[in-house]
């Protein structure tokens, strides 16, 4: 694990903490992972089973990254529906 997977993770549990959008932090990390994927590929110094594990590893990091935003973004997503459905019905003005 290097610096920037560090940063990225530790800016998205900070995100959840202040429930500011941290599905663009894993989406980021995706990006991330992907790029490693490739470079994986294309590194002529590491040999073809060890470019291959490398490259599945972080393509496979990407895939969840993904889906963890997505996952994360569904949530927001019904969360901000439920509160505008609230305001319109005036759930709020009940208690």
């Amino acid at each position: 694990m290097g610096i920037r997977d560090f940063v990225v993770g530790a800016a998205t549990v900070m995100a959840l903490k202040d429930d500011s959008r941290p599905e663009n932090w894993l989406s980021m990390g995706a990006l991330i992972d992907l790029g490693d994927s490739v470079v994986m590929v294309a590194s002529p110094g590491v040999s073809k089973r060890g470019r291959l594990f490398g490259a599945t590893v972080a393509f496979s990091s990407a895939v969840l990254h993904l889906r963890l935003a997505r996952e994360l973004a569904d949530t927001s997503l019904d969360a901000e529906r439920v509160a505008l459905e609230e305001l319109a019905t005036g759930a709020d003005d009940v208690a």
